[in-house]
């Protein structure tokens, strides 16, 4: 690969190196107060401030974080969005908006950041995620996710890979814990396909229909982001990201009415089961073909600025 693009495999290993320190670095430092917000939060309570607003100021410390970190790392980091400003738009209007829900690919723990960092800032005080476990357990990181009270998807047991098999009583818990959220004009935000993809990421896993209950009881605003590039970034199985890489994004509404969009598919009374099916089925062929789109215009991209690197 590195004969092939005209690079000394040493210059792309120092070149490597030194872009994961100056990422890493950033981040942790930009983290820090949100992971004092956490780490303090009780104290902050006994003072008399709420536990909702300790959550939103941790959520929206994080995104600034996020957004600074990346913003440190734009000259070996390259993101290009896709329907920003129209999924912005989807925040704007107050209490006339329709609750929000955010599916997207998983490939990277990159995932969680971007998303993040996409959304308006005093909106993503108000969102809600499902996380992976393995997420609350990581050294400072981990304080962060508490803080931000998102809810754990409940594996029964989980392997190297991530187990699939699910406490069906307690993620019904959850479930309603969302519902509830999202009824009150929060956010709710998940990877369907349930965990890391350690295949080819340009091809999806089957998007998971439990959590599509969701917009199917509760009419929505549901949006689509599609991911290329996360992956080259802070590979799977890395304790740390910041490699140089082009990362290309596209967020796509799917539908500005859950409600209308099954009742236009005939399945306005269908069973709720069936309505999930085919909502997350729409949605992942929706992820997929961007993913497919935005691929294809990466494919080459991220090789040229490894090389200029």
């Amino acid at each position: 690969w590195c004969k092939f693009k005209r690079v000394e495999p040493s210059k792309m290993a120092v070149g490597n190196l030194c872009a994961k320190l100056w990422f890493n670095l950033c981040l942790v430092l930009l983290l820090t107060p949100a992971w004092l917000v956490s780490a303090v939060g009780p104290c902050f309570r006994s003072c008399g401030l709420s536990r909702h607003r300790l959550r939103r100021m941790v959520i929206m410390l994080s995104n600034l974080a996020f957004r600074a970190t990346l913003a440190c790392a734009s000259c070996f980091i390259s993101v290009k969005m896709d329907g920003l400003e129209d999924f912005h738009e989807a925040f704007r209007g107050g209490s006339s908006v329709k609750p929000v829900v955010i599916v997207a690919n998983h490939t990277s723990f990159l995932d969680v950041m971007l998303a993040l960092s996409m959304m308006p800032l005093a909106a993503s005080g108000n969102v809600k995620m499902f996380v992976s476990n393995h997420l609350v357990k990581m050294p400072f990181l981990g304080s962060i996710v508490r803080g931000m009270e998102h809810l754990v998807v409940p594996f029964k047991a989980v392997g190297s890979d991530g187990g699939f098999e699910i406490d069906k009583e307690l993620m019904a818990e959850r479930m309603a814990t969302l519902k509830a959220h999202v009824e009150n004009g929060g956010t709710a935000a998940w990877f369907p396909e349930g965990k890391i993809n350690a295949g080819n990421p340009c091809e999806l896993q089957q998007f998971r229909a439990g959590g599509f209950s969701l917009p199917c009881e509760v009419d929505c605003d549901v949006w689509c982001i599609s991911f290329v590039g996360n992956s080259q970034c802070w590979p799977r199985n890395s304790m740390v990201g910041g490699s140089p890489c082009k990362i290309h994004v596209k967020l796509t509404q799917l539908c500005s009415s859950s409600a209308a969009f099954l009742f236009k598919a005939g399945l306005a009374k269908a069973d709720g089961r069936d309505r999930a099916l085919f909502l997350a089925t729409a949605s992942q062929r929706q992820v997929q073909g961007d993913v497919s789109d935005l691929a294809r215009q990466h494919a080459g991209a991220s090789s040229r600025l490894l090389a200029s690197f």
